[in-house]
């Protein structure tokens, strides 16, 4: 809501207090509710309208209000009301005069002894209210006041639509049988009721065109329009509606019957299904990138239809998708084709939920693993959807979910290189091993789950120097991609040099019941071959030989896998 209200400069000094103070804590005189705008009107002996304040608290109580008791020039008149206070946050100070006389030739009616709203019973602007709006440039605050966001002024076109065209210019009399209420949006009906397009309300200008001085695109409409159209009389004031294109509809509205007069009508029901949907994903990119945060961690969407909206994190193995529609109500947080990624999302779910007051659902489809991307799915937690509040939730929750996965992929990586570095501290430990006399056999023997470490917060599963050198004993110290693969000796002169490798990579051990550090996941590799393995062309081919020779002997080691499944853990 909108107020005017007086404040006595014999009483209060109110300059001193805004010049001193952050916020000033008002007697609640009325139902101010948070978020309220109120016109200060200081009287005699300045008689203009000087603040304008914005209620950030509508019920601070006595305890909480801010001690101004020096601003008040009789200390006698200081007192905490019973009533309470607002607290005011100072947004404006008007540096020009708005008098109380000018208010008065607006149709000001009384004394201003108490407060006053701007708007009617019919939620429309009095005409000295819409004067204030004008004069102190608020059209946005007067906007997002009144409970119009969606509301659409739709009038018949008497002959002014090419000008409405060429300048994006619309305007009335000021008079009681036309149009007073401030909405977002404007159509215009053909004869028959047809309307082909709906224009946003850019800003709103009151004058008398005659007395129009700037040399803007209203100044040219007023000099078209004058010779062909006219206006009413020399002084006759005039709201001039700015304008710009919003929307071509893909089926015309036919409004039947159609009255000669303005009617007000809703933006859903104008449009059509497919062109709400598309409109709705416009205001959602046009809202989220105008938010600093979010058009720095993600870029548009080459898409948009009416199920969704693609949001991109330039990242090949996850995505957003946010739905909004009869059914979901959602942001998707997907990984693409890896298992191995979404079991470590998974794991890690309630640090994708860090600072989310909802909890991710992951869908059946998910895991049975019927389905090629996995999903974790954050629901809009209120049933009854609104625009804006949808559009505020899911720009938040992606920011939010941005900033938690960059989280869970550093963690990641560090896995993965501290299991890099694991692996490598396993060759050096093995180096200088010498060929045994004795040849390694497999037992029966199923192998409890190794011991682990923490190294940074990661947990990492040892590895037995004595397990891998077992594992290339029993291999010949050879390669078991090939043995004619050459290989060159260790420093004793004798021993070939391989190199232990865990098919079933330990990073993955938590999938699993028993041990994966045993003689039959290890496997003897010529460097080359295990080089190739990590980052070749071929690893695919290599991985596979070796799994169809091991995974029977896995198996009744109590180690399943399928190949697919091996894949994913090298990323393939």
């Amino acid at each position: 809501m909108l107020w005017l209200i007086a404040a006595n400069p014999n009483k209060y000094d109110i300059d001193a207090a805004f010049d001193e103070l952050q916020f000033i804590d008002w007697t609640k005189n009325a139902n101010y509710k948070k978020n309220d705008i109120i016109f200060i009107y200081v009287s005699n002996p300045v008689q203009r309208i000087k603040y304008i304040c914005k209620v950030i608290n509508d019920n601070v109580n006595e305890d909480e209000a801010i001690d101004d008791k020096k601003y008040w020039l009789n200390s006698s008149d200081f007192n905490k009301s019973s009533n309470g206070h607002v607290r005011l946050e100072l947004i404006k100070k008007i540096k020009f005069d708005i008098s109380f006389d000018d208010l008065r030739t607006h149709g000001f009616n009384g004394n201003l002894q108490g407060p006053r709203k701007l708007f009617d019973s019919t939620n429309n602007l009095y005409n000295w209210a819409s004067y204030i709006i004008n004069k102190t440039n608020m059209y946005e605050i007067k906007k997002n006041t009144q409970n119009s966001e969606d509301t659409v002024l739709t009038v018949p076109i008497n002959g002014t639509e090419d000008l409405i065209k060429k300048y994006k210019i619309h305007a009335h009399p000021l008079k009681s049988r036309y149009p007073n209420k401030m909405v977002n949006y404007i159509a215009f009906r053909k004869p028959g009721g047809i309307i082909n397009a709906i224009y946003e309300i850019v800003d709103i200008k009151d004058t008398v065109p005659s007395q129009y001085k700037n040399n803007d695109n209203v100044l040219k409409y007023i000099k078209e329009r004058y010779p062909n159209f006219g206006f009413s009389n020399d002084n006759t004031l005039y709201r001039f509606y700015i304008l710009k294109d919003y929307v071509k509809l893909d089926v015309p509205y036919v409004l039947s019957p159609n009255p000669q007069s303005a009617k007000y009508m809703e933006l859903e029901d104008l449009i059509n299904d497919q062109t709400k949907y598309e409109l709705f994903w416009k205001k959602f990119e046009s809202k989220a990138f105008n938010n600093k945060e979010y058009a720095s961690l993600f870029q548009k969407s080459k898409t948009l239809n009416r199920a969704n909206y693609l949001v991109s994190l330039n990242n090949n193995d996850k995505g957003f998708v946010i739905r909004k529609n009869s059914q979901n109500n959602c942001i998707e947080f997907y990984i693409r084709r890896s298992s191995t990624i979404f079991e470590f999302y998974k794991n890690h779910i309630l640090e994708l939920e860090h600072n989310i007051p909802e909890h991710f659902e992951i869908s059946k489809s998910s895991l049975d693993s019927s389905t090629i991307h996995k999903k974790f799915i954050l629901n809009y937690p209120y049933n009854n959807i609104e625009n804006n509040e949808f559009i505020n939730w899911a720009i938040n929750r992606c920011i939010t979910i941005k900033k938690n996965i960059e989280m869970i992929d550093k963690q990641l990586e560090k896995t993965e290189l501290i299991n890099s570095y694991e692996d490598d501290k396993l060759q050096i430990k093995i180096a200088k091993i010498k060929k045994a006399k004795n040849h390694f056999e497999y037992t029966d023997e199923i192998i409890p789950l190794p011991e682990f470490k923490e190294i940074n917060g990661i947990k990492v599963y040892k590895r037995d120097k004595q397990r891998a050198i077992n594992a290339l004993n029993h291999a010949n110290y050879s390669c078991e991609i090939d043995i004619k693969h050459m290989c060159f000796l260790r420093k004793d002169g004798i021993t070939p040099y391989t190199e232990a490798h865990h098919l079933i990579p330990l990073a993955f051990q938590y999938k699993f019941k028993n041990s994966l550090d045993i003689e039959e996941n290890i496997v003897s590799l010529c460097s080359n071959c295990h080089n190739e393995i990590h980052y070749g062309f071929n690893a695919k081919k290599l991985i596979s030989k070796l799994f169809e020779e091991r995974k029977d002997i896995l198996k009744a080691k109590g180690i399943n896998i399928t190949i697919d499944e091996l894949y994913e853990y090298y990323g393939l």
